[in-house]
């Protein structure tokens, strides 16, 4: 059983196409696409909260992009968006430890997805704004 959670869906519905150790996939408040979408279709189209807020920072010979603290014209801001429901503290902390992102992660298209073949089960948050 392969687990996925936000973007981690993208990896999850390309690395089980093909792959018979994966019996069954779950999505948790994570991107499903289909074959040609890219998280960026998925995240203009879903509405989130995310749009294209992103610090950009440069990073050997690329960029890193990181969500931003404050708020902005169409960002409500890390605590509102990403970290929604969270104390401010621990809000605090996954700012602190956020992983980059890559601009690729938002234009890459998906291939075949693994959930037309493999038997799938969603949960979505109702209060998940991002995803």
């Amino acid at each position: 059983m392969l687990v996925a959670h936000s973007y981690g869906g993208f990896v999850a519905t390309n690395a089980a196409t093909g792959n018979e150790n994966v019996e069954a996939l779950v999505y948790i408040d994570a991107f499903a696409p289909d074959e040609g979408e890219t998280a960026g279709e998925l995240v203009t189209r879903g509405g989130s909260c995310v749009g294209s807020a992103f610090n950009v920072v440069p990073y050997d010979g690329g960029v890193d992009l990181y969500l931003p603290w404050e708020a902005s014209a169409s960002y409500p801001g890390f605590i509102d968006c990403f970290a929604n429901g969270v104390d401010r503290d621990e809000a605090a902390v996954l700012f602190a430890t956020q992983r980059p992102a890559a601009p690729a992660q938002f234009t890459e298209p998906s291939g075949p997805p693994a959930w037309k073949t493999i038997p799938s089960w969603s949960l979505i948050g109702t209060q998940d704004h991002v995803i």
